[in-house]
């Protein structure tokens, strides 16, 4: 009976060692360095966009963004190793430029972009009656340090890789 009695209370002690086993392996996993989040005094000033220096492209487009306390600003460089004719049969020219500012907000996995696109670099506001094309959009991010931004990180083609200047 009593040799019965020290191999359940070994069962058992073995059970609460293997319990506490796996409880320090699930704490050691579920406190892994998470990345930091957005704020707001993170997200002021300059950031370019940057891409992989072995990706080949033929065409693409290129984000500088300034954030302000209330506002952003947004170059968008396009361009093309593709000369083309547009609709009208007039070359179009293989480097462009667009202007657009506004208003930004973010919460916990997206940043949202509220704007109007603008004349040019001054960011000058289209003239009284003329259309002003908007742009709102809202990517999802990921924070890779206080100085590494991705926007869209789940499109492999699409993503915005954003390093602050």
């Amino acid at each position: 009976m009593e040799t019965q009695k020290n191999v359940t209370l070994n069962n058992a002690q073995q059970c609460v060692k293997l319990f506490l086993i796996i409880a320090a392996i699930i704490l050691t996993v579920s406190c892994e360095k998470e990345e930091p989040l957005l704020d707001q005094s993170i997200i002021l000033g300059t950031w370019k966009e940057v891409e992989p220096e072995d990706l080949g492209q033929f065409a693409g487009s290129n984000h500088t963004f300034i954030f302000r306390e209330d506002s952003f600003f947004l170059e968008i460089h396009s361009w093309t190793d593709v000369v083309y004719q547009d609709e009208n049969g007039n070359w179009v020219d293989p480097d462009s430029y667009g202007y657009i500012k506004g208003e930004y907000s973010f919460d916990l996995d997206k940043i949202y972009f509220d704007g109007v696109r603008c004349l040019d670099s001054t960011y000058a506001d289209r003239p009284a009656g003329d259309e002003v094309p908007g742009y709102n959009i809202g990517y999802s991010y990921k924070m890779k340090s206080s100085a590494r931004i991705i926007l869209d990180p789940e499109s492999e083609y699409e993503s915005i890789t954003l390093v602050k200047e």
